[in-house]
Parts: C-alpha cells; sequence; structure tokens
C-alpha cells in the first residue's frame, strides 16, 4: 500500500479525485455515518431528486495473493440465492449515430438514488452508487497487506507504507451496512493501478461478486518514472486474480478496453459514463485509467 495521494474535493454536486470523475445534477447532502464509522473519515452521499477481455498476467504466489484461491464466504451464497433486490443486467450493442456503443444495463427494482463518497486512511479513493436497489463501487481505498520482497515481481520499494495499515474491513462494512450484498453489486471499476485506489480491489470482487469488473490493464514496464512504482504490479495482479476468480466461478464480465466513449451502465435512474483516459489506444506510457460521468435525469 502507499498513502501519497489521493485529494478529494466536492462541491455541490461533483466530485473530484485522481483518476476519475464522477458529476451529478443535484446538491449534495451529508449521509449519517454509521455507528464507529465517523472515527475513519468523511462519509458523504448526495441524495438526488431521481431516483473483454483479460489481460493474462500472472498471478502472485500463493502467500501473497489474496484473490485467486478463496471462494465466496458461505453466507454470501445463501445471500445471493435468497436476495429479492439482485442485480441483472443485458448487455448490447447500441447504435447511434452509426457509432456503435456498448450497453450494460441493470434496472434494479426501487429505493433511492445516492452516491456516497468515502475519505479514508491518507484520503484514500472509494466511491458508492446507489439507485433503485443496485449498486456499483469505484475503487475502494488502501487495503491491510503489502509485498514482502520475497516474490522478485514484487520488491520492496521505497513509499510503500505499513502492511497493517488500511481500510480493507471498515469498506466493506460500510458497503455492506449500506445495503450491497453478493447479489446486487452491479460493476467494480478500478479506475488504475495504485494502492489508494484499488487496493482493496480483490476482497470486494470476492465479497460482493460484481457481474461487471472493468479496469484498464497495466505493466510496470510500462511506467517511465521507476520512482512511482510502488507496489502497483502487486496490487493489480491480486485485482486481476480475483476477476479471474469471478469470471470462472459466477460468469463475471471482465472489461479492459473501452472503445471511444460509447460504453454506458444503466445503474437504477443512473446514466453511467466510461470514458478512457486514451480512447485510442496509442500509448501504454504511463498506464491510461477510467473515468466516469453519472447522469441522472431530474422528474
Amino acid at each position: 500500500m502507499n498513502l501519497r495521494h489521493g485529494q478529494l474535493w466536492q462541491r455541490l454536486g461533483l466530485a473530484v479525485l485522481s483518476g476519475i470523475l464522477v458529476a451529478s445534477l443535484a446538491p449534495a447532502t451529508a449521509a449519517a455515518p454509521t455507528d464507529g464509522q465517523n472515527m475513519h473519515g468523511d462519509m458523504d452521499s448526495t441524495d438526488l431528486d431521481a431516483s473483454s477481455s483479460d489481460s493474462g498476467v500472472s498471478a502472485p504466489d500463493t502467500a501473497q495473493d489474496r484473490a485467486a484461491s478463496d471462494g465466496a464466504d458461505a453466507s454470501d451464497a445463501a445471500e445471493s440465492a435468497d436476495s429479492a433486490d439482485e442485480a441483472t443486467a443485458s448487455s448490447e450493442e447500441a447504435s447511434t449515430d452509426g457509432v456503435d456503443a456498448q450497453v450494460y444495463t441493470f434496472p434494479g427494482t426501487d429505493g433511492p438514488t445516492r452516491i456516497h463518497i468515502l475519505t479514508t486512511t491518507g484520503s484514500a479513493d472509494a466511491i458508492l452508487l446507489e439507485s433503485r436497489g443496485v449498486f456499483a463501487m469505484i475503487d475502494g481505498a488502501e487495503g491491510v497487506g503489502a509485498p514482502d520482497g520475497k516474490d522478485p515481481r514484487y520488491p520492496l520499494r521505497e513509499g510503500v507504507d505499513n502492511a497493517a495499515l488500511g481500510d480493507t474491513d471498515w469498506v466493506l462494512g460500510y458497503m455492506s451496512n449500506h445495503g450491497v450484498t453478493s447479489s446486487n453489486l452491479a460493476f467494480y471499476l478500478g479506475t488504475h493501478a495504485h494502492s489508494d485506489h484499488i487496493d482493496n480491489a480483490d476482497e470486494i470482487i470476492k465479497k460482493f461478486r460484481p457481474k461487471v469488473i472493468l479496469s484498464p490493464e497495466y505493466s510496470d514496464a510500462w511506467i517511465t518514472d521507476k520512482s512511482r512504482l510502488w507496489d502497483n504490479q502487486w496490487i493489480y495482479d491480486n485485482m486481476m486474480a480475483a476477476a479471474r476468480w469471478a469470471q470462472g466461478a459466477y460468469g463475471a464480465s471482465i472489461v479492459q478496453n473501452i472503445k471511444d466513449y460509447n460504453t454506458h451502465i444503466t445503474l437504477g435512474d443512473m446514466d453511467v459514463q466510461i470514458i478512457p483516459t486514451d480512447p485510442a489506444e496509442t500509448t501504454r506510457r504511463p498506464a491510461c485509467a477510467m473515468r466516469t460521468s453519472s447522469h441522472i435525469p431530474r422528474r
């Protein structure tokens, strides 16, 4: 993990943070914190008027891999079978003005539309989207754990912080306490391979089983400034090991290459547009990020 950046600004329905843009159309209102959570940072949600490809990267060794070998908890499996608010999706190739567009649809059933902005250890980034009983998670903040240097793929580097620090349990608890289950998480989006964004990605994927997993490809080899490698490869490989597990275990879709600006996800009353920073994929140096913009129509 690396507690180095992740400044977050929230201004009347506009939240901007490293590597991602989330925009809404209504003033922000504070959400009441869940008991015991106010000690860990700010937790705000915005109440609104209305409500593939696998990279093929080799996974970390068993001792360091938090994702590949573990299945979901038995309680999660029962929860998946019994849940009435299951996130079911349709995926289609649409055409607008002659341009192909990939559209994923999770209509949901009933419930409010909110954007939860979580500021955790070191101002790490995590955003929970909620609309009509279905959810999506963007990033997930710092996690517990770090490379120990025994695997040559993941050497010890300056700037990688204490492995005991992080907010894994708190982030997972926040999601559960606000209604996320193993059957209603529509998608997980990892914006880019920095630990203050996707260090908890593997834990989120294993526990909540998102139907679609989106994240750009990453390799240390694409980074020209070697002082900024940190534990990027380790946390990315953990995320992708979990994504491949999800693909095999319950048929999750893995999306790593976005064509132009035409990928949309309908999440309840939200239209979430996935925006690649390099849509033409003309370069992979430095590694690119994915962005989202969320539009909620007024009623």
